[in-house]
């Protein structure tokens, strides 16, 4: 069988080489679970939801680059119009398109559906590489269009035509392609090289998202890096790094903190202990009370809004943990939910959620506009869980926010307030805290994006159970920090 560089390849080039030449040659150390593969997923769903839209479309079907290659020049060859999977081949590059329209004057206008509500420059470029390779056949592309997601579209109240919106990027397009000879064989020569290709850090390393070679890449950086250091801008961080300036003493030299940066600096290389402002810190803590709860969501955000009433990317809660201490110093209890990938989760989640939170129970989360929301989405769909479901919204407290006002602060956070940075910075030795070594599920993102692709392509997953109980232990582990943060506040204030 020929191999080719596909588009999706070329786009994944133009983003970091390095990438590409481990899905080239080591592919086995890329999770098949990665955001990236779900996007994927995503898009060819989106692909085919808006051909099956257009009428009079012909689809490639055959899966092999080759045959359909030859099946869309028997297409072409036939007079058909509108063409959804056109194939197309130049020397080692190929081009899979979505959808592809003869117009009146004998050109062709390209469709590139993604599922995604704005462009990104990876749209361009992978729009560029297929006007690009469909021009050494012969076919001459005119205009562009990118077909997004429309967010005002409403499951079960909106037209089903109105899901996705076109959007003209012809002269976006048109400045790349003569680039895209130079750029294709340049990975081709970098694919087919023994070692990898040294890669500098750039911004692909952290833009979608954090890439998976991002560990092979920084391993030449030290453990303490200009990246590791929150609050200071990625245009900084890669002024000093392209000065090879990569140390924590030398963002120090450089005069590039701010006062409040280089006091958390200091702390953090002297080692100091704590600044704890227990005034303010006594305040917070005064506002909580038993029974306290300590709840955490985790969420999909799904392109295409599987259930009535939810918008493109909308948050739906398909799991939460709660743990529940009913008075100070009282035994803790913890409770978790989790929905049948697939099913409709709003109403169990509700039910549960009222079910086992306390009457007026003090509840604690992490940066709790998520948890907010999802308990106020809740209410407004189930009336009769309504007044319920307001009063535990009405009763959310922040346990970030001693931490972002800086009221506790260790020097070990390195400028970060985020959970799992306060938490392992607060207890660097506990491992039933260390997120590193709980199995499969790390990360919120893992696991919305494991969840989405259990609920899309269930078949895939024969070990559905095991995923499950990874995910309900990761949550369990978000909950119990914040029970362990709540614990390490009330030590810093106490007077003995």
């Amino acid at each position: 069988m020929n191999k080719y560089l596909t588009r999706q390849e070329y786009c994944l080039g133009v983003r970091c080489p390095g990438l590409l030449w481990t899905l080239y040659n080591r592919p086995d150390t890329l999770s098949p679970y990665s955001e990236r593969n779900v996007i994927n997923m995503h898009n060819r769903e989106a692909a085919r939801l808006y051909t099956s839209s257009v009428s009079g479309v012909v689809t490639v079907m055959e899966k092999s680059i080759d045959e359909a290659a030859e099946s869309t020049k028997r297409a072409l060859r036939d007079g058909v119009l509108d063409i959804a999977g056109a194939t197309f081949i130049s020397g080692a590059l190929s081009a899979e398109c979505d959808l592809i329209r003869r117009r009146s004057d004998g050109t062709y206008a390209l469709y590139i559906v993604r599922a995604a509500a704005h462009i990104r420059q990876t749209v361009c470029h992978d729009a560029s590489y297929q006007v690009f390779v469909l021009a050494t056949q012969g076919i001459r592309v005119s205009r562009v269009f990118f077909v997004k997601l429309n967010t005002c579209y409403v499951k079960g109240q909106s037209d089903e035509r109105e899901l996705f919106l076109l959007e003209n990027i012809s002269s976006r397009v048109a400045a790349l392609v003569a680039g895209v000879a130079g750029r294709a064989r340049g990975m081709l020569s970098a694919a087919s090289k023994k070692e990898m290709p040294s890669q500098p850090v750039h911004n692909g390393c952290f833009n979608p998202s954090d890439c998976e070679n991002k560990a092979t890449c920084f391993a030449c950086l030290p453990e303490d890096n200009v990246f590791t250091f929150s609050g200071v801008s990625h245009e900084t961080k890669f002024k000093l790094y392209r000065r090879h300036k990569y140390t924590f003493e030398d963002m120090m030299s450089e005069g590039v903190l701010s006062p409040l940066q280089k006091k958390q600096m200091e702390m953090y290389l002297k080692g100091a202990p704590p600044a704890v402002d227990k005034d303010n810190l006594k305040k917070f803590l005064s506002g909580l009370r038993y029974p306290m709860c300590y709840l955490d969501f985790e969420t999909m955000q799904l392109p295409f809004p599987p259930f009535e009433g939810l918008r493109p990317f909308e948050p739906c809660a398909f799991q939460f943990s709660l743990h529940i201490r009913e008075s100070e110093g009282g035994p803790l209890k913890h409770i978790s939910c989790i929905a049948k990938p697939g099913e409709d989760p709003r109403r169990r989640i509700a039910e549960e959620l009222c079910r086992h939170i306390p009457e007026n129970a003090c509840v604690a989360a992490y940066n709790m506009q998520l948890e907010k929301m999802m308990v106020l989405s809740l209410a407004e769909r189930f009336p009769d869980l309504c007044k319920r479901l307001m009063g535990i919204a009405s009763n959310i407290v922040d346990m970030m926010r001693p931490f972002e006002k800086r009221w506790y602060y260790d020097g070990k956070m390195k400028g970060a307030c985020s959970l799992k940075a306060v938490l392992h910075a607060l207890y660097p030795d506990e491992k039933e805290l260390d997120y590193a070594l709980l199995e499969g599920v790390h990360n919120g993102q893992e696991a919305t994006t494991v969840y989405a692709a259990m609920s899309a392509e269930p078949e895939t997953f024969p070990n559905r159970e095991e995923v499950l109980r990874e995910l309900e232990s990761y949550c369990a582990l978000d909950t119990l920090a914040l029970v362990k943060l709540h614990e390490k506040l009330l030590s810093a204030v106490s007077d003995r």
